[in-house]
């Protein structure tokens, strides 16, 4: 039943259209490789898990699943435009990046800091080490500014020294999501 039901999702969608996979590369400068870690040593994000992602899906894999997570295996550094760029693939959030008149403003710094600081660290080796003089949370996930502390110290984002734009109301929407959500958030 499930191999049918696989072959119907086939013949329904054009998964082998190749546009799609050239806009999903499109602008990548850089790719990772290995795992990230945390400082304990214990593997936060490994890039190597996701290389059976490959090729044909599996009969008891839904084709249409199986090319959203081949779209979303191409990771790394991407040149969206101009002077804007992001980090994907290196937990489950993207993080933008834009060079402003000094440095840096970080659009939404990923979920873990483990994940942010490898992903800084290839901006900084593919781009260079420019200060960071923003950071902007768009909502109020935590995959979405939980990164946020491999971008400075804590000292110096409570400071104020680096300028933080949220929505109104963000940090009684993160606080309520996390309680109410719990470890899903």
């Amino acid at each position: 039943n499930t191999q049918a039901a696989q072959a119907k999702v086939t013949e329904q969608y054009d998964l082998n259209q190749t546009e799609g996979l050239a806009q999903a590369r499109r602008g990548l400068i850089a790719a990772p490789q290995g795992q990230v870690r945390d400082a304990e040593g214990e593997v936060v994000w490994d890039f190597d898990s996701f290389a059976f992602i490959q090729g044909e899906a599996p009969t008891t894999v839904n084709p249409s699943l199986w090319r959203q997570a081949t779209l979303n295996n191409i990771n790394g550094l991407f040149k969206v435009t101009d002077r804007v760029y992001q980090v994907r693939g290196y937990d489950l959030a993207n993080m933008t990046l834009v060079i402003g008149p000094q440095g840096w403003v970080v659009v939404d710094p990923l979920t873990a800091v483990e994940s942010a600081a490898a992903g800084m660290d290839l901006v900084r080796k593919t781009l260079g080490d420019l200060p960071i003089t923003g950071i902007v949370f768009t909502h109020s996930h935590g995959d979405h500014y939980g990164g946020v502390a491999a971008l400075a110290s804590p000292e110096v984002l409570a400071s104020g020294k680096i300028p933080i734009v949220a929505p109104h109301g963000f940090t009684d929407e993160a606080i309520s999501e996390n309680v109410i959500a719990g470890i899903y958030m």
